[in-house]
């Protein structure tokens, strides 16, 4: 990250990146936990996609 100017351009790209990371991560769990806790982490996966289609200007 040498030498990257830090916009609030960048932030957000980093932002949206990482929620897509973290979402993509949470997918790669779901088919190993029990059901109730595969239920929970659905939802945080589809909100942290939502967080990012927002700071795209997307809607869903």
């Amino acid at each position: 990250m040498i030498g990257l100017e830090v916009t609030e351009v960048g932030r957000l790209v980093r932002r949206i990146q990482w929620c897509r990371i973290v979402a993509a991560r949470i997918e790669m769990q779901l088919c190993r936990c029990p059901p109730a806790n595969a239920e929970a982490l659905a939802r945080v996966r589809r909100r942290l996609l939502e967080v990012a289609d927002k700071l795209e200007g997307r809607t869903r």
